[in-house]
C-alpha cells in the first residue's frame, strides 16, 4: 500500500461532522484489510499461524479505532499534510508507544516505497550484468559484480591501492601488481 493511498484514508479518518464523534468505519476497515493482506502474503518475513494472525489483527483493529478517536479529539493532528508528518507527530506526542501496531503500520507505509525502489534497482542492475556477460558466470561471481555495480558510490570511495593489496594478500603465488 503506497503512501499516496494511505494519505486520503487517514484524512478521511479525521473528517468529522462537527462534533468529533463519528469514526469512519470504512477507513479503519481499509487499513485493516491492507494489514491483513500484507500479513497473509507468502513473502511476508513472519510466518504466523491463523490464530496468532487473527489476534494481531483484532489488536490492530482495537488500536486503530481508539487511535482514530484520539486523533479526532486532538487539535495537533488536524493540520497534518502527509504520513511523514503523522509519524513525526506520533513520536513527539508518544503515541507510538500508546499505539504500537498503528505506528508499525505507518512505518511500513513509509518504508515500502524505498524497499521497492531498491529491489527494482537491483533487478535492473542484474539485467544489465547478465546481458553483458551472457549468463556465463556463477552465482557468487554475479553477486560480487552486482554489489560493486549497485553500490557504486561506496565502491568508488575505496582506494585502488587497497584493492590491489587485498588481492595480492589472497595468495602468495600471485604476481606482484
Amino acid at each position: 500500500m503506497k503512501a499516496e493511498t494511505v494519505k486520503p484514508l487517514l484524512r478521511s479518518a479525521k473528517a468529522t461532522t462537527g462534533h468529533r464523534q463519528t469514526v469512519p468505519h470504512r477507513t479503519a476497515s481499509r487499513l485493516l484489510a491492507a494489514a491483513a493482506a500484507a500479513a497473509r502474503s507468502r513473502h511476508a518475513p513472519f510466518a504466523r499461524s491463523g490464530s496468532a494472525l487473527r489476534s494481531d489483527l483484532m489488536a490492530l483493529d482495537i488500536q486503530l479505532q481508539n487511535y482514530i478517536v484520539d486523533l479526532q479529539s486532538n487539535d495537533m493532528f488536524l493540520e497534518l499534510n502527509g504520513i511523514d508528518e503523522l509519524a513525526r507527530k506520533m513520536v513527539e506526542t508518544e503515541k507510538d508507544v500508546t499505539y504500537p501496531l498503528v505506528y508499525l503500520l505507518v512505518k511500513l507505509v513509509l518504508t515500502l516505497p524505498v524497499a521497492t525502489a531498491t529491489v527494482e534497482r537491483s533487478f535492473s542492475a542484474m539485467k544489465y550484468i547478465k546481458n553483458l556477460l551472457r549468463n556465463r558466470m556463477g552465482d557468487q561471481w554475479m553477486n560480487d559484480c552486482l554489489v560493486t555495480y549497485i553500490e557504486s558510490d561506496v565502491f568508488d570511495s575505496i582506494d585502488n591501492e587497497a584493492i590491489m593489496q587485498r588481492y595480492q594478500a589472497m595468495k602468495t603465488r600471485r604476481r606482484i601488481l
